[in-house]
């Protein structure tokens, strides 16, 4: 044989071998292997079998051996020849049961010092394909897969997705349909939210919508805390050798190994071209996963927010006011034996505890096992415990100020002056440390529960004001009105009359009311602009509750919103204000539009336009 044709036959050999090296991660004293490849540029890591392993490591150091035989043969420089390492010295980070971390070694180094070359190549049989196996081995003596983690395909997934065929759709479902056929560019996508907000719904609603040929590719997951990487990887493998297209894992964040699975997937076959919706109710986990591991390789639709639209054109609730006081879950329009979810102080405070509160804890525990940031479980327990209450909170607070400004007016001067006392008292109790307080009103914000919205004043002197407003207002209404109806029953309030204890009762429920309406209209206002300014602007005496901005065409949209079926005068006071209009111009840009939100009908009283606020909502 000439030069030409060893080279030939050589070339042939390496293309037929493959390339890369191979690390591995120990997780909770196991050991999980990867073969590390790059690809356009970008490293690429697929989960390998242990059982895969010799065969693997043999043929990436028989493909070394056999490049340097081509290069000498073409009468290039051999590249120098790196032994393999004794110690454990791997590229990739190593996860230690502890959760401490190696930092990468030198790129250079990387694929020499993760490569295992013990092995004679020369004694290592070839790899024989998998379907090759399959082949050869009579069909009689064949044993079905089986599934290690519960999936459904084909019959059995038809029945599960029947009950929701044809139901109607909450608009985020648009965001579903637009990843499972569209381009997802290698990406997952993160199906998330808060317990009872519609996820598993969602997926079914997306397989029951598919045809034939695409839900003959579909698969339905579930995942549990005692399913592994290797089950799930083994079980992916299968689903992709059988053609699957679609799969949906659900509870995928109850995994022990979630941060490295969700790697895993998007890592190899997501990049193969699979559609992978993956869900679970820790959402605060998900939202940690993409910013410290997915990057770009993921996309989130987070369902925890659920706006008056999606209650009225789903569950057919047209009243703001239930709304009001149930909204917050997909269960609102069904009131169940044991009530509506938001019911009473007892089943919220069961559903923070169930949602949230085990939504923040799991994430800690998540991040702290995998990033040290948390490292000791009690911290993690003892910053997460708290939850109910900082939501309790939230709500007292809220209350508070409704009290000191209706105190201040005179319309409740009649209610004793210790009750705001014993108010602030709430307010003040050390049951939370100011520290782990704010760490848990960051959570509640990263999982969508709670936003913080501005108030901008026309006085420059004066610093911009800020409200804490929550995405579910049955459970701020029920702990406001459960409060209430123990301070009217207070010992404080035993020389006050019947009728005043009611008259007062009633008055501070209506300002309660009011508050929750401008809250609700103000924060669906804000998410449904995200390219624009979204705001309150005050001035010495009033303000305008909602203005709409848009910084580009300095242009501007004020509203006053007002709890109340009826249109008076005093209403518009401060829309046909002209120094306060001036004002709000220098400010922003031109007023294009003055409006009054209210209950009643929807309509033009000269300049000024009437939008009922159900209408208002609807429209968003």
């Amino acid at each position: 044989m000439n030069t030409e044709e060893k080279i030939k036959s050589l070339q042939e050999q390496i293309d037929a071998l493959p390339g890369g090296s191979i690390a591995h991660k120990r997780i909770h004293g196991k050991l999980y292997y990867y073969h590390r490849t790059m690809v356009d540029g970008k490293r690429k890591e697929k989960f390998v079998d242990e059982a895969q392993m010799p065969v693997l490591k043999a043929q990436i150091e028989k493909r070394r051996k056999l490049i340097a035989e081509l290069r000498v043969l073409q009468g290039k420089k051999a590249a120098p020849v790196r032994r393999a390492p004794q110690a454990r010295t791997y590229a990739e980070p190593v996860y230690t049961d502890e959760g401490a971390e190696n930092t990468d070694a030198d790129a250079e180094d990387t694929e020499a010092e993760a490569v295992y070359a013990e092995p004679d190549p020369l004694s290592v049989p070839p790899v024989i394909p998998q379907a090759a196996v399959q082949a050869a081995v009579p069909a009689a003596v064949q044993v079905p897969y089986e599934y290690k983690l519960s999936v459904r395909t084909g019959e059995d997934l038809v029945k599960f997705a029947e009950p929701v065929k044809g139901t109607k759709k909450r608009e985020c479902c648009r965001k579903l349909k637009d990843f499972l056929y569209g381009d997802a560019d290698g990406k997952v996508l993160f199906l998330c939210g808060l317990r009872r907000t519609g996820k598993s719904t969602m997926m079914r609603q997306a397989i029951a919508d598919m045809d034939e040929e695409n839900l003959a590719k579909c698969a339905f997951m579930q995942a549990t805390p005692k399913d592994g990487l290797h089950d799930l990887d083994a079980d992916l493998r299968e689903l992709e050798r059988g053609g699957y297209k679609y799969v949906f894992i659900d509870e995928i964040s109850s995994m022990p190994d979630f941060k490295e699975a969700c790697s895993l997937i998007a890592d190899s076959y997501a990049v193969c071209g699979m559609k992978l919706v993956l869900s679970g109710s820790s959402s605060l986990a998900f939202i940690i996963c993409h910013d410290e591991v997915m990057y770009d390789r993921c996309l989130i639709l987070d369902t925890t927010y659920i706006p008056y639209k999606d209650c009225a054109e789903v569950l057919g609730v047209k009243d703001l006011d239930q709304y009001m006081m149930h909204g917050g879950t997909m269960d609102l329009g069904h009131e169940s034996e044991e009530g509506f979810v938001f019911a009473d102080d007892a089943s919220v405070g069961r559903y923070v505890d169930a949602s949230i509160q085990k939504n923040i804890q799991d994430a800690m525990r998540f991040k702290g096992g995998r990033s040290g940031a948390y490292a000791d479980a009690d911290s993690a327990e003892s910053a997460a415990g708290p939850v109910s209450s900082v939501v309790a909170q939230e709500s007292r607070v809220f209350l508070k100020e409704i009290l000191e400004t209706e105190y201040k007016t005179g319309d409740l001067s009649y209610i004793p002056d210790n009750l705001l006392e014993i108010l602030g008292a709430a307010l003040h109790c050390d049951d939370v440390e100011m520290e782990h307080r704010r760490e848990i009103e960051g959570h509640l914000a990263r999982i969508n529960y709670l936003r913080v919205t501005d108030t901008e004043f026309a006085d420059p002197a004066h610093r911009t004001e800020y409200r804490v407003i929550t995405t579910m207002p049955g459970i701020r209404y029920t702990q406001v009105r459960d409060m209430v109806e123990t301070f009217i029953q207070d010992d404080m309030f035993a020389s006050i009359s019947a009728t005043k204890r009611k008259n007062a009762q009633d008055k501070i429920m209506n300002e309660v009311s009011r508050h929750m309406m401008d809250d609700i209209i103000f924060i669906q206002t804000l998410i449904a602009n995200p390219d624009k300014k979204v705001c309150r602007f005050g001035f010495d005496s009033g303000e305008y509750d909602l203005v709409i901005v848009d910084e580009k065409e300095l242009t501007c949209k004020i509203f006053v919103i007002k709890h109340s079926e009826k249109t008076t005068q005093k209403q518009t006071r401060y829309l046909v204000d002209e120094d306060k209009l001036k004002e709000t111009e220098k400010r922003f840009g031109k007023i294009t539009q003055k409006s009054v939100i209210y209950r009643g009908k929807s309509g033009y009283i000269g300049d000024i336009r009437y939008i009922n606020a159900e209408d208002y909502l609807m429209s968003l």
